[in-house]
């Protein structure tokens, strides 16, 4: 089964759509986001549009670049949870998750970003991991689900990359699992369609 969206716009979009039956979304996982967003998710209406965009020039203050307009556009766009699920390596499946775009309530739309799980936060994973090269190259975008390793996004190809599994972080597998953030996300399947292919 494959997708291949114009934008990430279209590709959050399809996501969703292809998920829709298998119900990810909870009411437990998200008691605390703003109650306009809750009642949207309740609803079945995923992702929720958004009319207010987040200001993602702290991102330059802190690391001297714009934020790639692809992940400025994942920000901006919509309120999701976490986009995630299974892609098909050479070697094995991995389960990626992407970071999610919340707002809880009494945080401000300034706040997505700084949250526990938001780009900001995580983006200090790529640094610990102690990889090696700068935050001028790599912004991390996500994790692996059972081991943890980055996702990072290379900024100059918008190449992604995964950490290599092995015993010392922060080594880069040679080849970038997909080309794009809209491809990958297109790539992302939920468990129930894999294990049926």
């Amino acid at each position: 089964m494959t997708f291949k969206s114009q934008n990430i716009k279209d590709a959050i979009r399809n996501y969703y759509e292809r998920i829709k039956p298998y119900h990810y979304y909870s009411n437990e996982n998200y008691e605390n986001i703003s109650e306009d967003i809750k009642n949207q998710f309740d609803h079945g209406r995923t992702p929720v549009e958004r009319l207010h965009k987040t200001d993602c020039s702290v991102f330059k203050k802190k690391y001297g670049y714009d934020l790639p307009d692809e992940i400025e556009d994942y920000i901006n766009l919509f309120y999701h949870s976490h986009i995630f699920g299974y892609i098909e390596l050479a070697i094995c499946s991995e389960c990626i998750v992407l970071f999610p775009v919340l707002k809880y309530q009494g945080e401000s739309e300034n706040n997505i970003i700084f949250q526990k799980c938001g780009l900001m936060n995580i983006c200090e994973d790529t640094i610990k991991c102690d990889i090696d090269v700068n935050m001028n190259r790599f912004i991390t975008i996500g994790h692996t689900g059972y081991f943890e390793y980055c996702v990072l996004y290379e900024v100059g190809t918008q190449k992604i990359y995964l950490e290599e599994c092995a015993d010392i972080d922060g080594v880069l597998r040679e080849e970038p699992i997909a080309n794009s953030l809209t491809e990958l996300i297109d790539m992302l399947l939920p468990y129930e369609i894999r294990k049926n292919e």
